[in-house]
């Protein structure tokens, strides 16, 4: 599993690149697609708005690419980059078996949510609902 940074001023942009090549040579061969796209379409394919991972109000957004070679985890930080976020989101991921769905997640109550201790905790917004 690969971390790639989607923010590209103070990362690897070859990263990115090599990893968009793998996951589109895989989405060919499972007749997903049938060229290679623009950089800018394939970024939008990454749906990346639609994954979050939250923690003591901060977050990072996300999305989990499976290419030929490798798998990838593209994101970028709401906030500014913070390392012990960064290293809770891939724990939390490592955990959970990088399978995210919101099968694997529940729903938090009503109630819960006006607990002020609740945006602390761990938290996925997947299609913008709230799941711990």
């Amino acid at each position: 599993m690969e971390y790639i940074s989607i923010n590209f001023t103070d990362g690897y942009p070859e990263d990115f690149l090599f990893a968009k090549v793998d996951i589109e040579k895989k989405m060919i061969e499972d007749g997903k697609i049938e060229k290679r796209m623009k950089i800018e379409d394939f970024f939008t394919s990454l749906d990346i708005q639609n994954s979050i991972y939250m923690k003591d109000q901060k977050g990072i957004a996300f999305s989990i690419q499976e290419g030929l070679d490798d798998s990838y985890i593209f994101y970028h930080f709401l906030d500014e980059e913070d390392d012990e976020l960064f290293e809770s989101f891939k724990k939390k991921l490592e955990k959970m078996k990088y399978s995210i769905s919101k099968d694997s997640l529940t729903k938090p109550e009503p109630m819960q949510l006006l607990d002020p201790d609740f945006l602390s905790k761990e938290l996925f917004m997947l299609d913008f609902e709230i799941y711990v």
